[in-house]
């Protein structure tokens, strides 16, 4: 029998490791205060909280201080500032927040829009696994935008984001443009994408 779930005795054990530095707790009480678990929602005591774990460099709380600033929640909306901490989560490997580098890129939130950068970190984000990077980076396949047009490799991350939950209508709408050769083909090479875990994507 586990033991049961308790936010307000985990808010306490957090609170006395956060406040002896230990980021991993910092972050914890940063995402209990931001929804509301064993404490009052507060933004701005998870902002705080997530801003100490990210000086310490630990991704997930920079991930989570850049969707803060990206939102405007319990700190002055900061595109910039946003941008800066997908950036260093994403340069450790957090899969979340390439995808929100790539989505940042595209629409040129507090960086230079760039379509090049975009794709380049939702492929980074699309080989991890995310889905939306994966549909995203299908989309700019199918418009060309920082990527060489090609429907093949449209239709391959459209439908592999499919598998993973996203809209399954994206590669129907790419599958009209096609011959069913270049299908077959788009279709084989999902299939061993997926098989080798991201890394034989052609």
């Amino acid at each position: 029998m586990g033991i049961p779930q308790d936010y307000v005795e985990a808010e306490r054990w957090y609170l006395l490791a956060a406040e002896h530095g230990h980021a991993d707790a910092q972050h914890g009480l940063g995402f209990l205060h931001s929804q509301g678990l064993g404490t009052p929602q507060d933004y701005a005591a998870a902002a705080r909280w997530y801003l100490m774990a990210a000086d310490q460099g630990l991704p997930g709380a920079q991930h989570n201080l850049g969707i803060m600033h990206q939102y405007g929640q319990g700190i002055a909306q900061d595109y910039v500032e946003a941008a800066r901490w997908y950036l260093l989560a994403g340069e450790q490997g957090h899969a979340e927040a390439r995808f929100k580098l790539g989505v940042v890129y595209s629409n040129g939130q507090g960086v230079p829009q760039n379509h090049i950068e975009a794709a380049r970190w939702y492929l980074l984000a699309a080989e991890q696994g995310n889905a939306d990077a994966q549909y995203n980076l299908g989309l700019l396949y199918v418009e060309g935008l920082g990527v060489l047009q090609n429907n093949e490799r449209a239709f391959m991350w459209l439908r592999i984001a499919a598998s993973n939950g996203s809209d399954p209508a994206g590669w129907e709408y790419v599958a009209v443009r096609m011959t069913p050769q270049q299908i077959a083909r788009a279709q084989e090479i999902a299939r061993v994408c997926l098989a080798s875990g991201y890394v034989d994507c052609g």
